[in-house]
């Protein structure tokens, strides 16, 4: 007989854990529900129209920059990269800009609602 001990060996030596009942009032919610509950939370702060904008326009100028600079040390002519936001072309990329204008606005009236 060997006189060593595996953990397994002592995990089902006692038993099996015992069964614990969530306590209502501090009930942790399992992780895949955590994020969810925390997102959909409404919060205390206050942001005012001018920053949620301000955050907006900083999304929409760094992202319509960066995609000119990208054609610019592509070497594509500039026309090229103002076509991308014809509509009447039957281009789309102009909701994306357009979206990250206004998701702060509403992001924030909601939360703060």
């Amino acid at each position: 007989m060997s006189s060593e001990i595996r953990a397994a060996d002592l995990v089902m030596a006692s038993g099996p854990a015992p069964h614990k009942t969530p306590d209502p009032i501090f009930h942790t919610p399992p992780p895949e529900r955590r994020a969810y509950i925390q997102f959909s939370q409404r919060t205390s702060i206050g942001y005012t129209y001018a920053e949620l904008l301000a955050v907006g326009v900083l999304w929409t100028v760094l992202t319509v920059g960066f995609e000119f600079l990208v054609g610019y040390v592509e070497g594509t002519p500039v026309s090229v990269t103002l076509g991308q936001y014809d509509m009447l072309a039957g281009q789309v990329w102009i909701a994306v800009p357009i979206t990250l204008l206004v998701s702060p606005l509403i992001f924030g009236w909601y939360l703060s609602a």
